[in-house]
């Protein structure tokens, strides 16, 4: 989805994610996205595996050529796209980990509820 300024900021019910040059990226909350939970675990997930985090705008064209694209949602944890406009997206081997990363926190949170 976009904003009203032209920039992708999310996906139904999801927060937008990608990978640029071993960054992790999101665009800012003041772009009109909800802060969401696993949005919230995730930066905090980048800060203990030592990626950065930045939060910055980004056009449909610039989301082609991202090392990677994904969405975080609290039912499915991290979903990498593969194509974006019938265009095929890079993959990192950043998403698994990430995506590994927070699933052991959920297991760890549910064996502790």
């Amino acid at each position: 989805m976009r904003n009203t300024d032209g920039f992708v900021v999310e996906g139904a019910s999801s927060n937008l994610f990608w990978i640029q040059n071993n960054c992790v990226c999101t665009p800012p909350l003041v772009s009109g996205i909800l802060a969401g939970v696993t949005r919230a675990v995730l930066s905090e997930l980048c800060a203990s595996l030592g990626l950065a985090l930045k939060e910055s705008n980004v056009t449909p064209d610039q989301l082609r050529q991202m090392d990677a694209v994904f969405l975080s949602l609290s039912t499915v944890g991290i979903a990498e796209a593969t194509s974006l406009d019938g265009h095929s997206l890079r993959q990192s081997p950043l998403v698994p980990q990430l995506s590994i990363a927070y699933w052991e926190i959920v297991r760890r949170e549910v064996e502790a509820g």
